[in-house]
C-alpha cells in the first residue's frame, strides 16, 4: 500500500539529532487531510491486478525536494 506523500495521516514530526553541528533547518512539506492511498494486489499466475485508489481532497501538487548527488558535489560549504 502506498500513501500520498502529503497526507497528514502519514506525516511524522521532525526529530533533532544530538550535536549542534549536525542539525540543520529544513522546510517541511505542506500536508493535507486528503486520506490518499493506492493499493495494488497482484494475482500470481494470471495477468490480473486489482487496483484501489482513494484521494478525498485536492491539494497542491507534490514537488520533489531531492537533490542529486552531482549537484551536492558542486556545493562548497
Amino acid at each position: 500500500m502506498f500513501h500520498c506523500a502529503q497526507s497528514k495521516d502519514c506525516h511524522r514530526k521532525s526529530q533533532k539529532i544530538e550535536g549542534e553541528e549536525l542539525q540543520q533547518d529544513k522546510l517541511a512539506m505542506d500536508t493535507f487531510e486528503c486520506h490518499g492511498w493506492l493499493h495494488i494486489t497482484l494475482h500470481y499466475g494470471t495477468s490480473i491486478a486489482n487496483i484501489k485508489i482513494e484521494h478525498k481532497e485536492d491539494h497542491i501538487l507534490y514537488c520533489s525536494i531531492y537533490i542529486h548527488e552531482e549537484i551536492k558535489a558542486m556545493i562548497v560549504l
